[in-house]
C-alpha cells in the first residue's frame, strides 16, 4: 500500500515537474533576435500589469545587457518575485516529492515520517508566502506611498 502511494505521488510530482518545464519553454522564442540590440529594443511596457514584455529573444548564444527598463521598486519587486514564482513551481513539486519519499520509506521510524511531514508542511508554507507576494507588494505599496 505505502509503495503504490509513493509510485502515485511520485509519478503526479514528476508530471507537475514537466509540465512546469514545457510551459516555461513553450513562452520562449527559439529563433531570437538577431542583435543584442535589436531584442533591447522590442522591449515593450504593459501599464495594464506594470510589467515589461520582449517580442523578440536573446540571440542565440549570447547575452544582452540592456539599460534598465524598471521604473520605481515596485516594478522591481514584481519581476524578482515573477522569477521566484518560475522557480519554485518546479522546486514545490520536487520537495513534496522527497517529503513523501521519506514517509514512505520510514520502516515505522517516528523521526523520518516527522522528517517528511515537515518537509512537506514548510515546502506548502513557503509556497503559499510565494502565491501571496502580490498581497505583499500591496503592503509595501500602501507604506511607500505609491
Amino acid at each position: 500500500m505505502k509503495k503504490a502511494v509513493f509510485v502515485s505521488i511520485l509519478i503526479i510530482g514528476i508530471l507537475i515537474f514537466q509540465v512546469s518545464i514545457l510551459l516555461f519553454v513553450a513562452n520562449s522564442n527559439v529563433l531570437g533576435a538577431s542583435t543584442c540590440e535589436q531584442y533591447c529594443n522590442s522591449r515593450q511596457y504593459d501599464p495594464t500589469t506594470g510589467t515589461w514584455h520582449y517580442t523578440e529573444t536573446e540571440p542565440v548564444g549570447t547575452v544582452c545587457v540592456c539599460p534598465s527598463p524598471h521604473k520605481d521598486l515596485i516594478d522591481i519587486l514584481r519581476q524578482i518575485i515573477k522569477a521566484v514564482f518560475l522557480v519554485s513551481i518546479p522546486l514545490t513539486s520536487l520537495m513534496i516529492i522527497i517529503g513523501a519519499y521519506y514517509i514512505v520509506t520510514s520502516g515505522g521510524v517516528p523521526d523520518r515520517v516527522k522528517k517528511g511531514k515537515s518537509i512537506i508542511i514548510w515546502t506548502l508554507v513557503g509556497f503559499t508566502v510565494i502565491l501571496l507576494s502580490e498581497a505583499i507588494i500591496g503592503v509595501i505599496k500602501a507604506i511607500i506611498g505609491s
